[in-house]
C-alpha cells in the first residue's frame, strides 16, 4: 500500500477556510479512508502570525496501518493577502518515516522567482506572477469557488517543478460526514490523463471548506472526509 502517495495526494487537495475578502483562522480534522480502512488522520490549520498567515497540515498513520508503517507528513505555508490577491512567501515539507527524515523547502525571493531545496538538491524557477505552492493552491480555490465560474486555473510549485492545476465546476450535492450534512459545490480536477480523477466537495456554509475529497486511481478509490471543524 502506497500510504504516503495516498495521503500526499489528498493533502495536495486539502484546504483552508476563507471569506471572499479575508482569511479566517480555523482548525479542521479529517480521516483518510481506503477500502473502508482508516489510513490516517489529517489536521489542517490556518492561523495569523503577525501580518501573515500560517497554513499548516499534519498527517499521521492511524490504527492497524500504523503498526506496519509509521509515518508523519507536515506541510507549512506562509501566506499574505493584499489587494493583488493571495501570495506565498515560503513553503516547507517534512517527512518522517522510520529512519527517514527529509525536509524540502522553497522561498519566493520575489513574486516571480523561487529558490529552494528538493531531496537535498537546490533548484531555482522563474514563475508567473501569482504562483502558489501545492498547499496554498487550495486556499486560492476556496476563495474563488463560484458556481458562475465553470473553470479555475492556478500555477503552483510542486516539488521542484512548475505545474498547472485546473478545476471544473460539476454542480451541487448534499454530502454527509461525521461533522454533519452539508450542501456542497463540486469541483473536479482536470488532468490530461484519464487514469486519475479527484473531486472536491466544498461547503459554502463553512466558507467553502472541503468536507470530502475523493480520489480514484486505476479503479481504486480513496477519500478524505471531515471529522471536526472549528
Amino acid at each position: 500500500m502506497r500510504l504516503r502517495s495516498t495521503i500526499i495526494t489528498l493533502l495536495f487537495l486539502l484546504n483552508f477556510t476563507v471569506a471572499a475578502a479575508e482569511l479566517k483562522p480555523f482548525t479542521a480534522t479529517y480521516e483518510a479512508i481506503k477500502f473502508d480502512l482508516v489510513l490516517g488522520e489529517i489536521k489542517v490549520s490556518l492561523q495569523p502570525q503577525g501580518k501573515h498567515f500560517i497554513y499548516s497540515k499534519e498527517s499521521t498513520t492511524k490504527g492497524l496501518v500504523a503498526l506496519f508503517r509509521n509515518e508523519q507528513v507536515k506541510e507549512k505555508s506562509t501566506l499574505t493577502l493584499s489587494e493583488k490577491g493571495l501570495r506565498v512567501l515560503d513553503y516547507q515539507y517534512q517527512l518522517k518515516r522510520g529512519d527517514e527524515n527529509r525536509t524540502d523547502s522553497f522561498t519566493f525571493e520575489s513574486p516571480e522567482k523561487v529558490n529552494g531545496i528538493y531531496k537535498k538538491q537546490p533548484f531555482s524557477l522563474d514563475v508567473p506572477h501569482g504562483t502558489l505552492d501545492r498547499s496554498s493552491i487550495e486556499v486560492a480555490l476556496m476563495r474563488d469557488a463560484n458556481p458562475d465560474v465553470k473553470m479555475l486555473s492556478y500555477s503552483a510549485v510542486e516539488k521542484d517543478k512548475l505545474k498547472t492545476y485546473n478545476f471544473e465546476y460539476q454542480g451541487e450535492q448534499i454530502v454527509e460526514t461525521p461533522a454533519g450534512k452539508f450542501q456542497c459545490l463540486n469541483y473536479k480536477r482536470v488532468r490530461s490523463s484519464g487514469k486519475r480523477s479527484t473531486t472536491l466537495c466544498l461547503a459554502p456554509e463553512l466558507n467553502n471548506l472541503p468536507v470530502k475529497i475523493t480520489h480514484n486511481e486505476k479503479g481504486t478509490e480513496f477519500y478524505m472526509v471531515l471529522k471536526s471543524y472549528n
